[in-house]
């Protein structure tokens, strides 16, 4: 129905212009039963419409890729805990670092995991009473697989190129349809008698170590003077492992379980899968 008024359009615009053109010049004559004429009137028309056809597929095409991609910029972020590098599914490193969060047995300690830069700049030093701690975060658990107990815990700064949001969805180890899978691994936090509060992140089911990193030494030395991680993460399930310290300071990780069969399935002590999706729509 488009192309016949398109063509009927371009007929009554050609019909005008050629009856104006009898008009400026009483010498010229349309003669509708000119074979060659009416031929060469359809061939303009015809290349009009194939213009007009080309033009309307280049703007649906410009349509479609504003519609799925995400704007310039735009590109979701998250942390991967518990790996040093980003998934290769059209994400791009932005740093890698070390896990920290504030200590475990202090009530006032902050309540969740922060991913700490290898690079950090330093700025003036206070000597009052009055502060907060940080300390690197361990795994406390083999559970994570790997060997990985008292190893500190890396992380990963990633930003998608494709998608514009992420989740992080506990208790499940696959995404749901129009999301596309990060990565997965197991829902950890801290332990239940310790005095911080905490928040569950996703580790890694293939966790990363710290190189020289146990005992909550994180980025050998940055970050050693207090610290360690008060919340939730989504820890990998193959962990690079490093070298471990037997000093007294370090913050601790644990594996998250079921307590309750209220879940469904006799889920009781079974570990707590995770994993870390983004949307394939923009």
């Amino acid at each position: 129905m488009m192309a016949i008024k398109i063509l009927v359009t371009v007929f009554v615009l050609f019909v005008k212009h050629s009856t104006g053109a009898e008009q400026g010049h009483q010498s010229k004559r349309l003669l509708m039963n000119d074979p060659d004429h009416v031929e060469t009137l359809l061939h303009q028309m015809q290349v009009e419409i194939q213009n007009l056809k080309s033009k309307v597929e280049t703007q649906e095409k410009q349509i479609h890729t504003l519609q799925t991609s995400p704007g310039q910029g735009s590109g979701a972020t998250y942390v991967r805990w518990g790996r040093k590098e980003c998934p290769g599914n059209n994400t791009e490193l932005v740093y890698s670092g070390y896990a920290a969060g504030g200590y475990y047995n202090e009530e006032g300690s902050a309540a969740e995991y922060i991913c700490l830069p290898p690079d950090p700049n330093l700025g003036a030093t206070w000597s009052d009473s009055h502060y907060g701690s940080i300390y690197g975060a361990e795994y406390e658990s083999d559970g994570f697989g790997g060997g990985v107990w008292n190893d500190d815990v890396p992380c990963a700064v990633c930003r998608s190129t494709t998608a514009s949001h992420t989740l992080m969805i506990a208790a499940k180890n696959q995404c749901y349809d129009g999301w596309s899978t990060e990565y997965v691994g197991e829902l950890a936090g801290g332990h239940h008698l310790h005095k911080a509060a905490s928040s569950f992140v996703c580790v890694d089911k293939n966790p990363d170590e710290i190189i020289g990193g146990e005992a909550g030494y994180a980025a050998d030395g940055y970050y050693n003077e207090e610290g360690s991680a008060a919340d939730y993460i989504c820890l990998p399930p193959d962990p690079n492992l490093g070298a471990t310290w037997s000093d007294s300071h370090y913050g601790s990780i644990y594996g998250a379980e079921y307590e309750s069969n209220g879940f469904g399935g006799g889920l009781w002590s079974d570990d707590v899968p995770c994993a870390v999706c983004r949307s394939t729509t923009a």
